[in-house]
């Protein structure tokens, strides 16, 4: 499962090139030393490794499951962040109305996709990580709002791959769903699940909860899942 650190528009530095043409164009995919909504952290040298031996891929919103509108051609880290330059491919059915979104400012910035399980960090004491090593696979060009077609596109990929509790905790806080509060209590309640019911109950409350979750349209639905399996009194 990739776990995602936006850079917002106003740190990426965008620059295009002057002729249309090549779709050409220059940004921060992350910046070093700065905290996101989160509480992670990235360190200078977190995608040495990871650069050294590929290039990550370009989606729209984490989409993977679309064709890459383009290509990211060179990566570098500097004294600020992660330097990326990139070509949309003008070619492709988005490519156009990707780099008019992008000139415009549509587009909210750059955001980092790595495998969670790859992630070396360090748990600082007042919350929060500071991310040191990262397996960088993709970079996306993102929007915000996320659609939430997009959003359930993510969460439905980011479930397939769940490997652990943690794992769980972190999709869900990084789905735009679940607060990190929110995130937590869901887990510990799957948690007291699995050590309390006999298998064929667990499967069949597991089976649920990530039916409503791969169908998750609104708050209500969100609040009655809540309210089915006790989740409110752990998050007031």
């Amino acid at each position: 499962m990739l776990h995602k650190i936006d850079n917002p528009l106003a740190n990426c530095l965008l620059k295009f090139s002057s002729d249309d043409k090549t779709g050409e164009f220059s940004g921060y995919g992350s910046v070093f030393d700065s905290t996101d909504n989160s509480g992670d952290t990235i360190r200078k040298g977190t995608f040495v490794e990871a650069i050294k031996s590929a290039l990550p891929k370009m989606f729209i919103n984490h989409d993977h499951y679309m064709i890459p509108p383009g290509d990211w051609l060179t990566a570098s880290e500097d004294s600020t962040g992660l330097l990326l330059e990139g070509k949309v491919d003008l070619n492709h059915s988005d490519g156009p109305s990707l780099l008019s979104a992008m000139k415009r400012k549509a587009m909210e910035g750059l955001s980092i996709g790595a495998p969670m399980h790859s992630l070396k960090f360090t748990q600082r004491d007042g919350g929060g990580r500071d991310i040191t090593y990262a397996d960088l696979k993709e970079v996306s060009v993102v929007t915000f709002p996320m659609e939430e077609s997009a959003l359930i596109m993510a969460v439905k990929s980011d479930i397939e791959q769940i490997q652990s509790l943690k794992d769980a905790e972190y999709v869900l806080r990084d789905s735009g769903i679940f607060t990190r509060k929110l995130a937590t209590a869901f887990v510990s309640q799957l948690k007291s699940l699995c050590q309390s019911d006999s298998d064929a109950e667990l499967r069949e409350q597991i089976a649920e909860l990530k039916s409503q979750l791969n169908g998750q349209e609104s708050a209500d639905q969100l609040q009655s899942m809540f309210d089915k399996y006790s989740l409110t009194n752990l998050i007031e």
